[in-house]
């Protein structure tokens, strides 16, 4: 990430951040929980994810399984959040994916992000290309998760 001197950063190469996606793994990112809620959360305790994430989606699990997501202005202002329709994650990967594949799986499905889910289906969070840049950036190994307020 950061050579000692000129003659190992010229053997390393200018690319070395683009080798480092062939390297390092999700599970090395900092995973954060992103705008997700339990279906069983509130109107307004979705709405306040959605306003502390300043996103325009919303995730939903059922305990630790990911439902969909569901655009900020289809959130009720009563009700439950259950009904609504929810649009599949488009981009999936698990902890053991290569951040390349991670990468390339938001980009050829045009996600913003990925939801992260462990081999036997549970949903772990989401990982954006931000948080890729910025695990690539830095230390991926001293990563740390950003705090995020949750309705669950």
């Amino acid at each position: 990430r950061a050579p000692a001197n000129g003659f190992v950063e010229r053997f390393v190469g200018d690319d070395r951040s683009m080798r480092r996606l062939t390297l390092a793994t999700v599970a090395d990112l900092a995973i954060d929980r992103g705008p997700v809620v339990d279906v069983t959360a509130t109107p307004q305790q979705a709405r306040t994810v959605l306003a502390e994430r300043r996103s325009a989606w919303l995730g939903l699990t059922s305990g630790d399984r990911f439902l969909g997501w569901v655009h900020a202005d289809d959130v009720p202002d009563t009700g439950s959040l259950g009904d609504l329709e929810r649009q599949p994650s488009s981009a999936v990967v698990q902890p053991t994916s290569t951040l390349r594949s991670a990468l390339e799986r938001m980009m050829t499905s045009q996600a913003l992000g990925a939801v992260v889910e462990d081999a036997d289906g549970r949903f772990v969070g989401v990982i954006t290309p931000e948080r890729l840049r910025d695990g690539l950036a830095g230390s991926l190994a001293e990563s740390e998760p950003a705090t995020v307020g949750s309705a669950t």
